[in-house]
């Protein structure tokens, strides 16, 4: 599940929370603490991030369309199958 929301602040903000990056990131968090890479404050600030995308336009569009967007190049990044609305 995906939720989102749009504000503008002079340009256009658009957050995603992704509920299956969240799981994926705290994760790689926890293996990070286990090897010993981080400690747990450092856990649990990165935590609070964990599954959140942010999106900064100075167009105004529908979430979808931005989701899309976002999604059209974070993909490539990550090469991970892309999650739709």
């Amino acid at each position: 599940m995906i939720r989102c929301g749009c504000k503008k602040l002079g340009t256009n903000l658009y957050l995603f929370e992704d509920q299956v990056l969240m799981l994926e990131e705290r994760d790689a968090l926890y293996d990070k603490l286990d090897a010993g890479k981080i400690t747990k404050v450092e856990l649990h600030e990165e935590m609070k991030k964990s599954g959140h995308i942010l999106i900064l336009s100075n167009r105004k569009m529908k979430e979808q369309e931005a989701y899309v967007f976002a999604d059209s190049i974070l993909t490539p990044l990550f090469k991970e199958t892309p999650v739709r609305f």
